[in-house]
């Protein structure tokens, strides 16, 4: 059985979506990380609009280079953790 993982946004990130393009703040440190990937936003959404408790349970077909990368930098800029 393959392990699964979880994508976990801290509850002082701002977030925001326009169509396929997303911004996530940390505020209190003031980092932020911008882009326009439509699987990275659609991921954003259901955080948003779901009751996931800032948690997305990362299928294997979600999981990409964009994904990975972007996992990286929200652990870098202490947005998030997996």
């Amino acid at each position: 059985m393959e392990k699964q993982e979880a994508l976990i946004i801290n509850p002082y990130t701002y977030i925001t979506l326009v169509g396929g393009n997303y911004l996530l703040y940390n505020t209190i440190n003031g980092e932020y990380i911008r882009g326009n990937n439509l699987n990275i936003s659609k991921i954003l959404k259901r955080l948003l609009f779901t009751n996931s408790q800032w948690m997305y349970h990362v299928p294997t077909e979600d999981k990409d280079t964009d994904l990975s990368n972007f996992i990286l930098e929200i652990k870098e800029k202490n947005i998030g953790d997996i």
